[in-house]
């Protein structure tokens, strides 16, 4: 059974060092796209734009 997750660039991370470093979060349990904001069974985090929005506009 597929799990939903997040995947993506992550900054500010508590743990992972690095910039813009690309993560896949655990098991996706909450997703509030609208107030930016999503749940994995870890942590919350903030979305920011998506990579295409950002390679569009540089």
């Amino acid at each position: 059974m597929p799990i939903p997750v997040l995947v993506g660039s992550a900054n500010g991370h508590p743990t992972l060092a690095g910039k813009g470093r690309l993560i896949r979060t655990s098991d996706l349990w909450v997703m509030a796209e609208d107030r930016g904001r999503a749940r994995s069974m870890a942590r919350w985090y903030r979305l920011g734009r998506p990579l295409e929005a950002e390679t569009t506009h540089s």
